[in-house]
């Protein structure tokens, strides 16, 4: 008996390192006493504010942001939150920034129509309820979707991503008509290439992308290009 239990909890330890690893790393950073404080971390694959804690404003480049060696996030001005380390977190480019609010109420979800294909970043919460990442808040390419009182501003790049040399094609399929979930590296957007099945892959209605990868439904299958 004891040896299934440590087995299971061996398995348990084990999925959720793998989970940690997919995912990326949470970081919580604090600005004690309103000081600027540096959190040693790797945010070369790029960070994003998961959840802000403190009552004073976390706010994307005023009051946190990464060095200039990407060896670490530094928080300012009583700033203190949870970040998202690496797990192909989005890292926008330098181009066209616009901000996006968008809120919601309790037991609602909110939609706002964003260009979301080089990635979102949370710059800055403005609601008491919680802002975090693929829970309260997320983003596919229709926009930015909040839910459950989540009120936040949102930085989106609206620079056009440009054709790549090198694109990868992925064929993703809905067997028996089932709705399925293909990971992707999506923040440069999704092109439909090639439909392999008899049923129609029409976007937004039996195909689509979000930030964790392409889904299809009702028999699609297709080969997509990733990337533009």
């Amino acid at each position: 008996m004891k040896r299934i239990t440590l087995l299971s909890a061996v398995l348990i330890l084990a999925a959720f390192a793998a989970n940690a690893q997919t995912n990326g790393t949470l970081l919580t950073c604090e600005s004690l006493n309103n000081v600027r404080h540096t959190c040693k971390a790797d945010v070369a694959r790029g960070i994003t504010l998961n959840q802000q804690f403190s009552k004073d404003a976390c706010v994307r480049g005023k009051t946190w942001g990464t060095t200039r060696n990407n060896d670490g996030v530094w928080v300012d001005a009583g700033c203190r939150a949870e970040f998202l380390v690496g797990g192909g977190s989005a890292q926008l480019p330098n181009g066209v920034m616009q901000t996006v609010t968008c809120e919601s109420i309790p037991n609602h979800t909110k939609r706002c129509t964003a260009m979301t294909a080089n990635g979102v970043q949370l710059a800055r919460q403005i609601s008491k309820h919680s802002c975090v990442l693929n829970k309260d808040w997320g983003w596919d390419n229709n926009g930015i979707w909040v839910k459950d009182g989540c009120r936040a501003e949102f930085t989106v790049n609206t620079t056009l991503p440009p054709m790549s040399s090198s694109l990868t094609t992925i064929t993703c399929e809905s067997a028996k008509g089932m709705n399925h979930r293909c990971s992707a590296s999506t923040l440069n957007g999704v092109t439909l290439s090639r439909q392999l099945s008899d049923s129609g892959c029409v976007r937004d209605k039996t195909w689509g992308y979000d930030a964790n990868g392409i889904w299809v439904s009702d028999g699609c299958r297709a080969e997509f290009t990733l990337g533009r």
